[in-house]
């Protein structure tokens, strides 16, 4: 087989490209006889589950791309997108197949390593504001779901979450639960409560006193 020339399979209605003989026997895994030798169980799982719950989007195109063309992505380190919730949600690795599995269908079996409490503060969010129509994460220039804003907190990454009418600066778990605190659910754990009714004074009361950088109002979490 000709590595430089691509030979093309009907399968699935759509014409898959193989490279080399090793994408033949992935795509015969993967579609024709749907016996896993090529890769470990879960991920092989993970593939084809979402294959059969969104799909995906490779290269910014949905029609004919399927779990062969994700591990093609996946094995070649190029990002692509799994549609789910209302949305194409981005995906590098095999551990994002799963953390957006843990966000987003919890009853699919696939293990949870998502930390309880990163969870819970990123879905509340989340579910707060899409009542209102809106996202609750930016990364970047592109808004997405509590999935997008733990993949970056995973990978130590900042990114930004709605709350108090604009986006905040998220770095750490503790970052995220402090904002839970300011201006989410507003339990007081983080502070001694005076010091906490006064951030919130000056940080979230209409008053003309308040904190301030560079003649910017900030709000209490800022």
């Amino acid at each position: 087989m000709n590595e430089h020339r691509p030979v093309l399979i009907s399968s699935d209605g759509r014409e898959a490209v193989a490279l080399k003989p090793a994408d033949l026997h992935e795509l015969r895994s993967l579609e024709f006889d749907k016996t896993n030798d090529i890769l470990p169980q879960r991920d092989y799982d993970l593939l084809q589950y979402w294959q059969g719950h969104g799909g995906y989007r490779v290269g910014g195109e949905t029609d004919g791309k399927r779990a062969y063309e994700a591990l093609q992505s996946l094995q070649g380190g190029q990002e692509f997108e799994i549609e789910s919730a209302g949305r194409f949600a981005p995906a590098l690795t095999f551990q994002d197949l799963e953390d957006l599995a843990a966000f987003e269908a919890p009853d699919s079996g696939f293990k949870n390593n998502v930390p309880p409490e990163d969870q819970d503060r990123l879905t509340y969010f989340q579910d707060r504001h899409e009542k209102e129509g809106n996202r609750a994460v930016l990364v970047g220039s592109r808004e997405g779901r509590a999935y997008e804003g733990y993949r970056e907190l995973r990978d130590g990454k900042p990114f930004q979450v709605r709350a108090g009418d604009v986006w905040n600066v998220v770095t750490s778990s503790q970052a995220l639960h402090d904002l839970d605190a300011l201006l989410g659910r507003g339990v007081n754990d983080i502070l001694p409560q005076d010091q906490y009714d006064l951030l919130k004074h000056l940080g979230d009361d209409s008053a003309t006193e308040g904190l301030a950088k560079d003649g910017t109002k900030l709000n209490s979490y800022a």
